[in-house]
C-alpha cells in the first residue's frame, strides 16, 4: 500500500469511526466501491479500533502476556517463554504491554499480557485472541507485526514487534 493509498483508507476510516456501527456497511458501500482491498483495510481497522484498549498502546507496543506477582506486574528480568522482560511500556484495560528481548532471535519486542481479571473470563480471553488476529490480518508497513501469541503457566500473550514512536489514537488527533 502507497502512501496515497494509506491516506484513503485513513480518510474512510476516520470517517466511519463517526458513524453508528449500523451506518457503516452502507458507508463502506459508498466510498470504497468497486475497490474490495480498500473496503477490507477499513474493516479491519474498524474491527481492531472496537476494544480502545488495544489503540491505546503504541502501534509498535501492542502486544504481551500475563503473571500476577507484585500487584499483577512484571518485573525487570522476568521471563515468559523466550522472552525477557526489560520494562513497562504501557498499560490498558485488560492488561500491560512490556518492552523485552527475543532470547531466541535477539531482538527487541513487545508483549502484551492479558492481566488475571480478564484471562478468567473466556469471552475476554477470545477476544484477546481477536485483537491479535485482527492485527496480524493486516498487511501494512505502518501496522507492527504480531510474531505469536501463546498461553504458559505464567501467562496469556500476545508478541509483536517494538516500533518505538506515538500512540496510533494520538497520531491520529495530530493529523489535519
Amino acid at each position: 500500500m502507497n502512501r496515497n493509498e494509506w491516506q484513503q483508507v485513513k480518510k474512510i476510516f476516520d470517517a466511519a469511526l463517526k458513524l453508528a456501527p449500523d451506518e457503516r456497511g452502507k458507508f463502506l458501500d459508498e466510498n470504497c466501491g468497486e475497490d474490495k482491498i480498500l473496503r477490507r483495510e477499513v474493516e479491519n481497522l474498524l474491527t481492531s479500533f472496537k476494544d480502545d484498549s488495544f489503540m491505546e498502546q503504541p502501534a509498535a507496543t501492542e502486544f504481551a502476556s500475563l503473571i500476577v506477582k507484585r500487584n499483577g506486574k512484571l518485573t525487570d528480568g522476568e521471563q515468559i517463554a523466550h522472552y525477557r522482560i526489560l520494562s513497562q511500556i504501557g498499560a490498558g484495560g485488560m492488561g500491560e504491554v512490556y518492552l523485552a528481548q527475543d532470547k531466541k532471535l535477539d531482538r527487541r519486542v513487545a508483549v502484551k499480557i492479558l492481566n488475571e481479571k480478564f484471562a478468567k473470563n473466556e469471552s475476554n480471553l477470545n477476544r484477546f485472541i481477536q485483537e491479535a488476529k485482527a492485527a496480524s490480518s493486516l498487511n501494512h508497513p505502518n501496522i507492527l507485526v504480531i510474531y505469536e501469541i501463546g498461553e504458559n503457566e505464567k501467562a496469556n500473550y500476545i508478541v509483536s514487534e517494538f516500533i518505538e514512536g506515538v500512540t496510533l489514537r494520538d497520531g491520529f488527533k495530530e493529523s489535519p
